[in-house]
């Protein structure tokens, strides 16, 4: 048996330390998050505001052009339908929808972001999401998170607002089942 020098049972130590850290983190769920670049930070911004451009002027192509195309692909799979024939039924429900309903408000809050990552590292990010509707004659606000991530060096936005959401989320992103996200609310604002 030969004599360990000190210098590799410190090296060796370290080795172990660092190893248990990285188990910990996985076993635990935590995750070792990265900053985003500058580059991706100006990029969700232009997406953002692209998209808030887009629902204020009802330019329905380019407010599904934020969805993720796996998600498009997955919930069109489940329809039976092919993602071409989802995404003109959906514009087709959004214009319905709004022809009964003025929007007076839609924003998301880039500074009230909540930044966040996968066990891996993947990082994603929570944005405080509002609207403001007219319906006949009352004033409804929604207040939930649109999630944002990146894919092939794209943003996209989802709308996680209630349990259907977050499951068709996370069946077209099983990375993410585990994963907790805050419920959306509704209220009558006074007249």
């Amino acid at each position: 048996m030969t004599a360990r020098s000190p210098v590799s049972r410190n090296a060796i130590g370290t080795m172990a330390l660092a190893i248990c850290v990285l188990a910990f983190a996985l076993v635990s769920g935590e995750s070792v998050a990265r900053d985003l670049s500058k580059g991706e930070e100006a990029a969700l911004a232009d997406r953002i505001e692209s998209f808030g451009a887009a629902v204020r002027a009802r330019d329905f192509d380019e407010v599904l052009a934020v969805m993720p195309p796996v998600m498009i692909d997955a919930v069109a799979q489940s329809t039976g339908m092919s993602a071409d024939e989802l995404r003109a039924a959906i514009s087709q429900e959004m214009a319905e929808l709004l022809k009964t309903r003025t929007l007076l408000n839609f924003s998301m809050s880039v500074e009230n972001a909540e930044h966040r990552s996968l066990p891996d590292g993947t990082p994603y990010v929570l944005l405080p999401t509002r609207t403001v509707l007219e319906a006949e004659g009352r004033k409804i606000e929604t207040s939930n998170h649109t999630l944002a991530l990146m894919q092939n060096g794209d943003w996209y936005l989802v709308r996680l607002e209630n349990s259907a959401q977050v499951k068709s989320f996370t069946d077209a992103f099983p990375e993410f089942s585990g994963q907790s996200f805050p419920t959306g609310t509704w209220r009558v604002l006074q007249q």
